[in-house]
């Protein structure tokens, strides 16, 4: 039985997680440790390593935001809305549109499939799309772009320069509130 050296909780918390001990305190029911007969808690360094493999996470890269118009079959339960289904794995349907890689001489090119307001199915390559998530992109900038035209929504996109934001400022929050009217003895 190979025994493993046992950490302290100022140990565990300065050399190996690099956090404050009080983090360690707080988590002690998901970490794994053990307890001395002077009831001090200790750690072995291979629970901490499993314990750190198993919080591992690697997240997916996603272009949605809350103002993109939808994430993919959240919102329509998995219906394609009168899209073509999926003839092969490369086609991804976003319930909005889909995206799907062609090969070319030239190598591969995305193209975008989706239905603009009046119902008529366009198809069209993105041409500077290099993978699925800028084709996902451009299909949602495509789909937001008919949606601004459908209900005559104008985005500004200009970037606020610091006098008009300070001017906006002064206007909303410093001006005096003068909700008096006139009856009010502290209004003399």
């Amino acid at each position: 039985m190979s025994m493993d050296k046992l950490f302290t909780v100022k140990q565990v918390a300065e050399e190996i997680l690099n956090c404050h001990r009080q983090t360690i305190y707080k988590n002690l029911d998901k970490i794994p440790h053990t307890r001395t007969l002077k009831n001090s808690i200790r750690f072995k360094k291979s629970d901490i390593a499993e314990y750190l493999e198993r919080k591992t996470v690697c997240p997916q890269f996603q272009y949605y935001s809350n103002d993109d118009i939808m994430p993919p079959n959240e919102i329509t339960g998995g219906q394609t809305n009168g899209m073509a289904t999926a003839k092969s794995k490369s086609r991804l349907n976003l319930g909005i549109g889909a995206v799907y890689p062609r090969k070319f001489k030239c190598g591969i090119r995305w193209f975008l499939d989706y239905r603009d307001k009046a119902g008529k199915r366009i198809q069209r390559v993105i041409k500077h799309a290099q993978n699925q998530q800028e084709a996902i992109k451009a299909l949602q900038e495509e789909i937001r772009r008919v949606f601004d035209d459908e209900y005559n929504i104008k985005r500004e996109r200009g970037s606020m320069k610091f006098e008009s934001l300070a001017e906006e400022y002064l206007e909303l929050h410093a001006k005096v509130n003068k909700k008096g009217c006139g009856g009010s003895p502290y209004s003399k």
